[in-house]
């Protein structure tokens, strides 16, 4: 990823507590188109057959602001078959 994204920059990458899941939030911003971006990518491993990105992003001056809608979106993930 660092050299397809122009001035990557990595925030973190830990564990989190999510459900009863293994998973991994990476946090990374590069140059965007007048802005930085600013991503979340919570990786989350369902089983061994199973695993999911739940990829968020918004330009870095609006992060504080919006980070609800990745809040959201992680609450209402349901993985597929159950």
């Amino acid at each position: 990823v660092s050299q397809r994204l122009a001035d990557y920059q990595r925030v973190s990458m830990e564990r989190v507590d999510y459900r009863d899941y293994d998973a991994v939030d990476w946090e990374f911003t590069f140059a965007g188109d007048g802005d930085r971006v600013h991503v979340v990518n919570r990786n989350v491993r369902v089983d061994d057959e199973r695993a999911y990105a739940i990829y968020w992003s918004t330009p870095d001056s609006r992060w504080d602001e919006s980070f609800g809608v990745f809040e959201v979106a992680v609450e209402s993930f349901r993985p597929a078959g159950g």
